[in-house]
């Protein structure tokens, strides 16, 4: 049992890693693509301004 428990926990921790990674990249990847999105307007938008 002890030798189960011991198994236990890396694996846990692998997947709670594995999970916060995933939604790490997954805020990382709206916050690119939102950046991107305001200076490609922004782009847009200059001549105008100027």
């Amino acid at each position: 049992t002890l030798f189960n428990i011991r198994s236990n926990v890396p694996r846990d921790f692998f997947c709670q890693k594995l999970l916060a990674t995933c939604a790490l990249y997954r805020i990382y990847r709206q916050l690119t693509a939102f950046s991107t999105t305001v200076c490609f307007s922004f782009s847009n938008f200059e001549p105008y301004g100027r």
